[in-house]
């Protein structure tokens, strides 16, 4: 995702890589960019599916988790895989809400034209 965000030169240094502050920008705004979205799209019914589709649903609504980084994973399947409306939580955040700065709507169109993998 990240690659398709230091294409402008005005982002990175001589070596075509980002500046370390800039990067460190981003990382923070994007952590706060994807609690945002997680308020704004995410429900029960993609929290379920998410935890259905990861062979994390336990008995009735429980969640089972080896280890706590599972979360994320988790996150990232509601987030990117779970459909509504055609479209998944960042899809819809960036029509229905969009991006606050330009740091955002970047982070937003990178997110947009990613995929998820899970190895």
């Amino acid at each position: 995702m990240f690659d398709k965000l230091w294409k402008s030169a005005r982002r990175t240094s001589p070596g075509g890589l980002p500046s370390p502050s800039v990067y460190r920008r981003y990382r923070v705004d994007g952590r706060a960019l994807n609690h945002k979205i997680m308020g704004a799209t995410l429900d029960k019914a993609a929290i379920q599916y998410a935890g259905r589709a990861l062979g994390m649903m336990g008995r009735g609504n429980t969640m089972i988790f080896d280890n706590e980084d599972e979360t994320s994973v988790l996150m990232d399947c509601a987030l990117y895989e779970y459909k509504a409306r055609g479209k998944n939580a960042i899809e819809r955040y960036q029509e229905e809400i969009g991006g606050e700065t330009e740091i955002e709507r970047d982070l937003l169109a990178a997110m947009v034209a990613s995929s998820t993998s899970l190895f």
